[in-house]
């Protein structure tokens, strides 16, 4: 789905808002299920704020008003990767940088998604500001942040140390991926001295 059109509006906020509520609806929705079968579904999403064309397309028989554009298809990747990182809701670092103040994010991850070149900021979306976190997720998210400014100076040995902490502490998917690549990072470091990893699957 798509927010802004067509009648302008705040539409990282309200994008956001819809990720969040989704996430509520859904875990309302498993509370209700009778059928074990299906008490484990799931959804992931992903969030981005760019400018794309907007209307109807198609022919004159059949057409649909959608949006298009890179900055759909970034939206999309993002989805994707959710299952990589044990999440439910990544939001690229454009829609951060509009809602940072409104919204509790822990940022995740700097990569080059399929198809794009440039690296992507991503941070998963982890509810309103005011929201009171579990003790969990905050101790998680403060150790997280700490290992991942180690990871952004090149230090992998620390920061994979850290990741593999939180990983068996918390079973936290996305510290395990981190604990992971910081291996890799280790024995064949970077030219930049960077990590930002080319993600080559959807």
């Amino acid at each position: 789905c798509f927010f802004g059109a067509p009648v302008e509006n705040d539409h990282p906020y309200h994008a956001c808002l819809s990720a969040l509520g989704m996430m509520e609806e859904l875990k309302e929705l498993k509370s209700e299920l009778t059928d074990s079968t299906f008490k484990n579904i799931d959804i992931s999403i992903g969030v981005n704020t760019d400018t794309v064309t907007v209307g109807n397309i198609g022919s004159d028989d059949l057409f649909d008003y959608k949006a298009i554009g890179d900055g759909m298809n970034l939206a999309s990747r993002l989805e994707g990767l959710n299952k990589y990182y044990g999440t439910n809701i990544l939001v690229s670092g454009s829609t951060y940088d509009k809602v940072k103040e409104r919204f509790i994010f822990r940022e995740l991850d700097e990569v080059s998604v399929k198809g794009k070149n440039l690296p992507v900021r991503m941070y998963e979306l982890l509810g309103k500001a005011g929201d009171d976190l579990e003790a969990e997720v905050s101790d998680k998210c403060m150790k997280y942040c700490e290992a991942l400014i180690l990871y952004k100076k090149g230090d992998f040995s620390k920061a994979g140390d850290i990741f593999e902490t939180i990983a068996g502490k918390y079973n936290d998917a996305s510290s395990k991926l981190m604990s992971e690549r910081c291996r890799i990072l280790k024995e064949d470091p970077p030219q930049s001295g960077k990590g930002v990893w080319k993600m080559d699957a959807k």
